[in-house]
């Protein structure tokens, strides 16, 4: 498969963005240049060579000038936490196997884990 390599930054850092396979022609196409604001959908982090990278693969979007994003939120406590993107920093008690169904948009999957920080412990989906 293709790949490309794009170095993203924010207010927090910086670091490595991989593109995969058809996501790939994003960066090969010109569809993403510098300046622009982009939002991941599905990304995946490890350690890459240069260090920490986020994957977008088979099941990554990327959004296109996404426009206003919000900036980096503070963590959020598991029992403060409400249905949404948030960041929450937590010991992970248990992994759930992932689950995947078919919908009319395709197929698609759920993930869950337990976890657990000063507050209590929850259910993460």
């Amino acid at each position: 498969g293709k790949v490309a390599n794009i170095v993203i930054s924010d207010e927090t850092g910086m670091c490595m963005l991989v593109l995969w396979d058809n996501n790939a022609g994003l960066a090969e196409d010109g569809r993403i240049v510098e300046g622009m604001t982009i939002k991941v959908i599905n990304g995946y982090v490890k350690k890459g060579y240069y260090g920490i990278e986020v994957n977008v693969g088979r099941w990554g979007i990327v959004e296109i000038d996404a426009g206003d994003i919000k900036g980096y939120e503070k963590n959020v406590k598991l029992v403060d936490a409400r249905e949404g993107i948030v960041n929450i920093r937590a010991r992970i008690k248990k992994i759930y196997p992932t689950k995947i169904f078919f919908t009319e948009k395709g197929e698609r999957f759920a993930a869950s884990i337990l976890a657990e920080d000063e507050s209590g412990e929850r259910l993460i989906i």
